[in-house]
């Protein structure tokens, strides 16, 4: 779990960062964003959370419109509650 945001989450909640997919095919050919996957689920990295809330996991799967979009310093975080994750990665 990355900590280098003074972004803090309340109770049962987390700070995700979005992972950018690579917009390329196993080819190396470049895809145009009408062409790229059109997956519901998307892939973050842990920032913060509360201490009770998913202890040791640093990646998450979360449905594509789930949390809300917090913007700080120009970077765009996602603030979910523990029950919009779908799965995770372990350490």
């Amino acid at each position: 779990m990355t900590t280098n945001t003074s972004l803090k989450p309340t109770k049962g909640r987390l700070i995700l960062k979005e992972i950018e997919v690579e917009n390329k095919t196993a080819g190396g050919i470049l895809l145009t964003s009408d062409k790229q996957d059109t997956s519901q689920v998307i892939l973050c990295e842990v920032i913060e959370a509360d201490e009770k809330t998913l202890t040791g996991v640093s990646k998450v799967y979360i449905g594509k419109h789930s949390g809300y979009k917090i913007q700080v310093d120009g970077v765009t975080y996602l603030s979910v509650i523990e029950q919009e994750i779908i799965a995770y990665l372990e350490d």
